[in-house]
């Protein structure tokens, strides 16, 4: 949660790569907003979790069209480890119904299942993937990276591989290679 000056009250986000950097992406001139998960979504760990991701989904979409309407600047949005794959089932509204210019993955997570790989290749809009050529964590190896960039048929798709940086503690956390 946050505190009334907008400060991560929840110690297990604090560390997030995305809530910890957020200030960063405002000091280069972007608009950053890291949604935490709605009090009625109950899991969104599970990818057979559909009611959650679903709920998830519709606040996502409505924040993105809200700032869509209030910013002139490109929207892109950002998904790390997790919020990865569920960026990728997300994106086909996030392109139709807010006219997203792109999506960022890092940390990715690549899905396993047939509904993952069909968004995939619906994706139309130009995505920038940022992985850590030591990640070590179980969902996110860095061999997955190229069978998920050889099924995206977008008209930009890029990969920058980080190579620096110390791992620290379990490898799909946030002060690993992973995070």
């Amino acid at each position: 949660g946050l505190n009334a000056s907008g400060q991560i009250t929840a110690p297990q986000l604090a560390d997030n790569f995305t809530v910890r950097t957020r200030s960063l992406f405002v000091d280069a001139g972007y608009i950053a907003i890291v949604p935490d998960v709605a009090s009625d979504v109950i899991n969104l760990i599970s990818p057979t979790s559909r009611d959650s991701i679903a709920k998830n989904r519709d606040d996502v979409v409505a924040i993105a069209a809200t700032l869509k309407k209030e910013s002139k600047l490109p929207l892109w949005i950002v998904g790390t480890s997790a919020s990865s794959w569920r960026l990728v089932l997300m994106t086909q509204r996030l392109q139709s119904e807010v006219g997203i210019a792109g999506i960022a993955l890092t940390g990715t997570v690549v899905g396993k299942s047939g509904m993952y790989w069909k968004a995939v290749e619906q994706i139309t809009v130009p995505v920038l993937v940022v992985h850590h050529r030591k990640d070590a964590c179980f969902y996110s190896k860095p061999e997955a990276i190229q069978p998920l960039l050889d099924a995206l048929k977008v008209p930009a798709k890029k990969v920058v591989w980080i190579e620096d940086g110390n791992s620290q503690g379990d490898p799909c956390h946030e002060w690993a290679y992973h995070g």
